[in-house]
């Protein structure tokens, strides 16, 4: 989901997330799911204030030991469906949904229950716990099975910075440098990425471009120490004094 999706659910009150010193939004699991099946209505052309209205009578009728993760929500036509242990109901209304299919033929009327697909999703925690198992005994593998969770999982932030990690210590530089862009705009603002990405322009002594990302990686994390070191090291090689210093101050708060 975009950034500015997740914010509009957030004023919504599709989600309440936290907030730490900084002010910034820290989401629980629960949050995660409950926006992932925001993007999936949303998907499906189910208009966001209906979401909204839905989730909110939701809140309002389920007791506080059933949390809203537990659910399968999903759209049925214009309408929105939740779905628990053997009964299914409009969000909305709380009217209760029979799960069949009414077909017509031949003036008469059959009644079709309808079936799952029988389609697994694919394991992504146990591919990604493969990949790095992989890493250092057959690090071709690895970067395979990190290429197939990104294909399968756009948003899979751990396994672009592995991939590009690896794609980096092969020397196969415009490869890492796609993974990481790739990620960077695919995820979640992300340090590492940002960083990881300055590593790899420092290396090509793309030096002015480096800098760049390594000030992007403090936007996402104004404390990330390795983004304040690198930045004074590349400050002072430049000669620009102050910006070192700075930088070095920085570093030298956060490593006593």
């Amino acid at each position: 989901m975009s950034s500015r999706a997740v914010y509009g659910l957030v004023r919504s009150g599709f989600v309440t997330p936290l907030r730490d010193r900084r002010r910034r939004l820290q989401f629980s699991f629960q949050d995660i799911l409950l926006l992932k099946t925001a993007s999936r209505l949303i998907a499906a052309s189910i208009p966001r204030r209906k979401v909204t209205r839905a989730v909110a009578a939701l809140r309002r009728r389920l007791p506080a030991e059933l949390p809203l993760a537990g659910l399968r929500i999903s759209a049925v036509g214009d309408r929105i469906a939740v779905q628990s242990v053997g009964h299914t109901w409009d969000a909305e209304s709380g009217q209760g949904i029979f799960a069949f299919d009414v077909l017509s033929r031949d003036g008469g009327i059959r009644v079709i229950e309808a079936s799952e697909p029988e389609t697994s999703a694919p394991d992504i925690d146990s591919w990604f716990a493969e990949a790095l198992a992989l890493e250092d005994s057959d690090g071709a593998a690895a970067l395979a099975r990190y290429q197939n969770i990104i294909a399968a999982e756009e948003q899979h932030l751990e396994s672009y910075i592995n991939c590009g990690r690896l794609l980096h210590l092969a020397r196969d530089w415009q490869a890492a440098e796609r993974v990481y862009r790739k990620g960077i705009a695919a995820c979640a603002a992300s340090e590492t990425l940002f960083f990881n990405l300055g590593v790899l322009l420092e290396d090509q002594d793309r030096f002015a471009e480096a800098i760049a990302a390594y000030q992007q990686a403090l936007q996402c994390d104004p404390d990330h120490v390795d983004s304040h070191h690198n930045l004074a090291r590349l400050f002072e090689a430049s000669g620009r004094v102050q910006h070192a210093i700075r930088h070095f101050n920085h570093y030298r708060r956060f490593t006593k």
